[in-house]
């Protein structure tokens, strides 16, 4: 019984660091995206806007999400109701928004390709922000 836990262990220790990797670039990766598109002044274009926005909401996704499967490899769960549907509202909210972002920034693209002076008229990032 004590090989049985001790090989099982073992087992999710590779899923651990894996896990453990995946929300450290994710964290650090879509920060430094947002943080270039706000430092830098020409990346503020409805193109980089509706990346921003998209890296906001993997963001979320991979903090909430990868600290979920973390504490389930630990064999540690969330007691608190409050807390369980803080974390569902936030993975259903964050996946809402990554696809919508994925949609918004098709339809920037084919305006951009197949109305080139229209686009520069009707999407600007006052318009892209308030969509």
């Amino acid at each position: 019984m004590i090989q049985l836990t001790l090989s099982l262990s073992a087992a999710l220790v590779p899923s651990l660091k894996v896990c453990t990797v995946l929300l450290i670039t994710g964290v650090i990766g879509n920060s430094l995206i947002i943080l270039q598109v706000i430092i830098n002044k020409y990346m503020r274009n409805p193109t980089f806007i509706v990346i921003c926005g998209l890296a906001a909401s993997d963001l979320i996704m991979v903090s909430v999400r990868l600290t979920k499967e973390i504490t389930d490899v630990l064999g540690k769960t969330i007691n608190t109701t409050i807390l369980c549907k803080l974390q569902l509202f936030l993975l259903q909210v964050s996946a809402y928004s990554a696809a919508y972002h994925l949609v918004l920034l098709s339809v920037i693209r084919y305006f951009f390709l197949v109305h080139p002076f229209q686009a520069e008229k009707y999407l600007t990032n006052k318009n892209v922000c308030e969509t």
